[in-house]
């Protein structure tokens, strides 16, 4: 009776062990599935910002940014941790006494981005991040008045970065970036792969 007792309390226990080991696996799985972004997910936002690197009140073309996200690391229940980089280019031109001006602004910034879950888990298809960059800027600048051409480089600039996207499909958004980079505000189009 007793060899049955032992057997009966093994069986439980084993029973016991796998049932809650199935349930956390389930937990698991639900709160990566119910995440947007995920570890291994490439995410590559397309988008044009205004607002700074400004010279002057006329006239200048909105910036134009490129930046690519590869998420790397779980945080535990507190989200995901992705890395990438943006590239961008902003140009001014103005007249000034008859003389033409041109800046070209060219920006390069490796990024580390965190997706946390406590925001992300509340609005269904958003995925709301936060990214610590370092900007580098290379400056090419056009003085008509001396018809001559100067580049120069800017020390690096460590920023951060508020944004989010709103997924449409599954590999379809768009996005939106505040914070300074190539501009202040940034929009666009983000496909997820």
């Amino acid at each position: 009776m007793r060899k049955f007792t032992y057997f009966l309390l093994t069986l439980s226990l084993l029973f016991a062990t796998n049932f809650l080991q199935a349930q956390d696996e389930e937990k698991e799985s639900t709160s990566s599935e119910a995440r947007i972004f995920n570890v291994g997910d490439k995410a590559l936002n397309i988008g044009l910002g205004v607002g700074g690197l400004s010279y002057s009140v006329a006239s200048f073309s909105p910036a134009s940014a490129l930046s690519f996200e590869v998420g790397f690391k779980e945080t535990g229940d507190y989200g995901v941790l992705g890395w990438g980089a943006l590239v961008g280019i902003k140009s001014n031109r103005y007249t000034e006494l008859n003389i033409d001006y041109r800046y070209i602004n060219y920006i390069f910034a490796p990024r580390v981005t965190w997706h946390p879950d406590f925001v992300n888990e509340r609005i269904d298809k958003l995925d709301a991040y936060v990214a610590a960059q370092l900007r580098f800027r290379l400056e090419s600048f056009y003085d008509g008045f001396n018809d001559s051409r100067n580049l120069s480089f800017g020390f690096p600039w460590p920023g951060l970065i508020f944004g989010g996207r709103y997924f449409f499909t599954d590999n379809l958004a768009v996005f939106g970036e505040a914070g300074y980079s190539i501009s202040y505000l940034t929009g666009g189009l983000s496909l997820k792969f």
